[in-house]
């Protein structure tokens, strides 16, 4: 009797202490482009906008808000940037960095570089362009080509 206590007490931990996956929802971004975006020589391709923006919707839209690093941060366009891509009145503008070696954010040093987008219904996004301080003392944007 003892065995079979002993067996089923197993089992049970063994099915409670079983990790879970977890999937993560792939967000539509529009308007990413297919060309190289460049910023002061930094060139970023369309998989590592898309991946950031995903990110950035993704932790928008977190049970705690904004999530590493307290990114996504609202956009507010003080240099008065153009951005065709996403007119006023359409959904806030909102920042998420993007890292110049290939990975995802995740919390720490944000870097430079910034993809802006518009966060559109039901999780998905709009790509704006991208930006990036000239300096690591300078609070400004310059825009990405």
């Amino acid at each position: 009797m003892k065995v079979v206590l002993f067996t089923a007490s197993l089992l049970v931990a063994h099915a409670i202490a079983a990790p879970t996956t977890l999937t993560r929802i792939k967000r539509d971004i529009t308007n990413v482009p297919d060309a190289l975006v460049d910023c002061d020589g930094e060139k970023f391709n369309d998989f590592q906008i898309q991946d950031a923006a995903q990110q950035g919707v993704d932790n928008t839209r977190g049970p705690g808000g904004p999530q590493p690093g307290g990114y996504p941060k609202e956009f507010e366009n003080r240099e008065g940037f153009s951005l065709p891509n996403c007119p006023s009145g359409e959904g806030t503008l909102a920042e998420f960095p993007i890292l110049d070696n290939g990975k995802v954010y995740g919390g720490g040093r944000p870097g430079a570089y910034r993809v802006i987008y518009q966060e559109r219904g039901s999780g998905n996004g709009r790509y704006c362009g991208l930006v990036y301080h000239p300096t690591e003392d300078d609070p400004g944007f310059e825009q990405c080509s």
